[in-house]
């Protein structure tokens, strides 16, 4: 948990480690005092709350700097990170299942397709068990490949939206 007297990150990267791309100078280092009542805390106890408020620390900075550098225009190189920055990132971190930008088709899309799928499954079955003519293989044919092409594109948006 320790080493030499100093909280050991763990497998967290060191900040200045983000990306060779943020060109920005690395050395300002902002040092915080945290106070937290926690009766009956064993000195164990106290050092792993002490290297998780360092985890935290560290992953707001770094999406803070991630945020910032995606809203930053190409032609500036520092960095100028303001508190709505900081805000964000702590929502995308206390809450990453929600997207800040919505993805994924509705679910009405997701729905229709299935059913088209199961239907035009259904048809192309009946069609299956008349193939006495050349139109009837045609459209056997173009049935099963509407059924299964609708139920993968169904598939895929619903992996998609997860």
């Amino acid at each position: 948990m320790t080493k030499g007297g100093e909280l050991d990150p763990g497998p967290h990267a060191p900040i200045d480690a983000i990306s060779d791309d943020m060109s920005a100078s690395h050395d300002q280092v902002i040092t915080f005092s945290v106070s937290v009542n926690m009766d009956g805390c064993t000195k164990p106890a106290e050092d792993q709350v002490a290297l998780y408020v360092q985890r935290f620390a560290d992953d707001l900075a770094r999406e803070t700097m991630r945020l910032e550098e995606g809203s930053r225009e190409q032609d500036l190189r520092g960095r100028e990170i303001i508190s709505s920055m900081v805000v964000k990132a702590n929502k995308v971190i206390r809450s990453p299942a929600i997207d800040l930008v919505p993805r994924g088709p509705d679910r009405k899309y997701t729905v229709t397709l299935q059913s088209a799928s199961f239907c035009l499954a259904i048809v192309a079955g009946v069609f299956g068990s008349y193939l006495n003519s050349t139109w009837q293989w045609v459209a056997f044919v173009i049935l099963f490949i509407a059924a299964t092409a609708s139920q993968v594109i169904s598939l895929i948006l619903t992996w998609r939206k997860q």
